[in-house]
């Protein structure tokens, strides 16, 4: 099972999913939050490459801008492919041995900063494409914040993302992002989408997600 949090830095993923964790210490099932991994490198590159066989078009597009994205120095290329090769593994070893894993940023989080720091302000075609081939998870929470709410919160914290004059350029591409997500979900899994404002019910979310995870 895989549940993902998405939305604007400052809104509450990290928040609310360390909550749900805290609300799992009696669960039974093996839960893995974050990335915490331990798995040699011989399964890391037989998950990797299992996924790739499955997901062919996500990785054929995502290569394609990878390829062409000039904007990304050398190294934040390399990170940002790291990042998502990490999600790849991870979302494949609890899907074949039937792990709950809970995800602050997962993969649509992940492709999600990808894309923005490209530095377009209009998403592409083969952008939207990838966007669409991503694998679902069990859940996707979305937590939405006005643009001023989340620039506010992120400046109060000690650590973690903070905006600077090129992230502030790059929020209102963030949104439309998040807004063709949503989109996606609402139109062909409605059902996999939880939509919270402000962290509105976050008790009643934590609850059914509870409910959702035992059950599973």
């Amino acid at each position: 099972m895989i549940i993902e949090f998405i939305g604007l830095p400052g809104s509450g993923k990290s928040y609310i999913s360390k909550k749900l964790i805290y609300s799992l210490k009696k669960n039974k099932k093996e839960i893995i939050f974050e990335n915490k991994l331990k798995i040699n490198k011989i399964i890391k590159i037989y998950l990797f490459l299992k996924f790739c066989l499955k997901n062919l078009g996500l990785c054929l597009v995502f290569t394609i801008i990878h390829l062409s994205n000039k904007t990304l120095d050398k190294n934040k290329k390399n990170l940002h492919f790291y990042w998502i090769v990490r999600e790849i593994i991870a979302f494949e070893y609890c899907n074949k041995f039937g792990k709950v894993l809970i995800r602050s940023e997962g993969f649509h989080q992940r492709f999600l900063f990808y894309l923005i720091n490209i530095g377009k302000t209009k998403i592409s075609n083969s952008e939207m494409i990838l966007l669409k081939l991503i694998p679902i998870p069990d859940k996707i929470v979305m937590i939405s914040i006005s643009k001023n709410k989340s620039i506010f919160l992120t400046k109060k914290r000690k650590k973690g993302f903070k905006y600077d004059a090129n992230s502030l350029n790059k929020i209102n591409h963030t949104i439309k992002i998040l807004k063709q997500i949503k989109k996606f979900f609402l139109e062909n899994h409605k059902f996999k989408l939880i939509y919270l404002k402000d962290l509105k019910n976050e008790k009643l979310l934590i609850k059914n997600l509870r409910s959702y995870i035992f059950n599973f």
